[in-house]
Formats: structure tokens, sequence, C-alpha cells
């Protein structure tokens, strides 16, 4: 889902908005998931 080589030192420096999108978009998929597989 997210490229494992765009989350190194460098680009978290250079783009910390795109790594914290990245990351809230990573969380809001996850709970997705959990609610769509609750029965």
């Amino acid at each position: 889902m997210i490229q494992s080589e765009n989350l190194n030192g460098k680009s978290v420096k250079q783009k910390p908005h795109l790594y914290i999108a990245e990351q809230v978009y990573e969380n809001v998929m996850r709970v997705n998931l959990m609610l769509c597989n609750q029965p």
C-alpha cells in the first residue's frame, strides 16, 4: 500500500506533511478494515 522506500529519513525531513498524511491514511484504512470485519 505504501512504499517503504518513501519513508526513509531524508524523505521524512524533506516532506514531513506527506509522511504524516501517509500515516493518517494508513490508520484510517486499518480502522475501516476493523469495522468491516466486525460481525
